[in-house]
């Protein structure tokens, strides 16, 4: 069977991801993960007009860390890694929804040792959406967000895992990097 590049033709009743070429499972897959990041933005945005912005922000942080909660022991089991060290981490953290690789090489990672890994965003789709729509969440978002969720993601596959900021937003220019992490275990 050929595979799809696109469902312009007729309705299958038995349709199935296999069914897909890779070049379109790989558009899709993006395009599912810029929709599961504006439902965030859409949910953070409402609870903020219903309960306030210190209330949204309180609860942004539990809804991120329960999620974590089911995606990442998922996504290590379905990758199939055995999270050991600090690069597992960093692999693992490739496969999530919200993780910022966005299905593109955007960063890079010096590895020291397997307990010692630097983390270097070159890009962030987040930040990047931020500085254009919304610069007033960068604090909140790349320093408070951001700290606590990859330090509770990350000690949810390793509690002696953490993650500590290097460098983060704002940024001057573009031509910067979005953030630098330091993860060790």
């Amino acid at each position: 069977m050929t595979e799809l590049n696109d469902y312009s033709g007729p309705i299958k009743d038995d349709l199935q991801l296999s069914d897909f070429s890779k070049g379109f499972l790989v558009k899709l897959a993006k395009e599912w993960q810029g929709t599961a990041l504006k439902w965030e933005e859409l949910w953070h945005k409402t609870l903020e007009a219903r309960l306030g912005k210190e209330e949204a922000d309180k609860w942004e942080l539990e809804f991120w860390l329960e999620q974590a909660k089911v995606a990442w022991p998922r996504m290590a089991a379905l990758a199939n890694i055995q999270v050991k060290d600090a690069v597992d981490l960093c692999k693992v953290a490739h496969l999530i929804l919200e993780g910022s690789m966005g299905f593109q090489p955007i960063g890079s990672f010096e590895i020291i040792n397997r307990n010692h890994v630097i983390w270097t965003a070159r890009r962030c789709l987040n930040l990047e959406y931020l500085e254009k729509v919304d610069p007033g969440r960068i604090m909140h978002v790349c320093h408070t967000v951001e700290e606590f969720c990859m330090n509770n993601y990350f000690q949810l596959l390793l509690p002696t895992a953490k993650a500590t900021p290097l460098t983060l937003p704002p940024r001057a220019s573009r031509d910067e990097i979005a953030c630098r992490w330091e993860i060790t275990v």
